[in-house]
């Protein structure tokens, strides 16, 4: 849970205690009753406090498949990795056969295209 929403949560929790007590303290008053119920108040307390907890235990078993999941992605990256290694020692890095199994075949030549032996030379 972020810093603040902890925060959040814990003063919620300590408000809804305090109003809990005076409610509690208040039932009795005979001049004006307590329009706030303190069963009511501690059930919602306990209601934040159960749903923390199914947050907290959610997210570490999220976390924990997550990383399983991680591992797999890894796996499968380094062999994907293996497979192309494997169709460039068959076919070749510049073969266009290699589209077919959308891989994108090396290009031949530098910056500015193939170079030509039909370059004029000084003579």
């Amino acid at each position: 849970m972020p810093e603040e929403e902890l925060k959040e949560h814990n003063q919620t929790v300590g408000s809804l205690q305090t109003l809990a007590e005076g409610a509690k303290t208040h039932a009795a008053d005979t001049d004006k009753k307590c329009p706030v119920n303190a069963e009511e108040v501690l059930a919602d307390k306990t209601e934040l406090q159960t749903g923390r907890e199914v947050y907290k235990t959610s997210e570490t078993e999220t976390r924990r498949l997550y990383d399983a999941y991680e591992a797999i992605l890894k796996s499968k990256q380094a062999k994907y990795s293996q497979y192309i290694d494997l169709l460039h020692g068959t076919y070749g890095k510049k073969n266009q056969i290699l589209t077919d199994f959308g891989v994108k075949p090396n290009q031949s030549g530098g910056k500015k295209g193939p170079r030509t032996n039909n370059q004029s030379k000084p003579q």
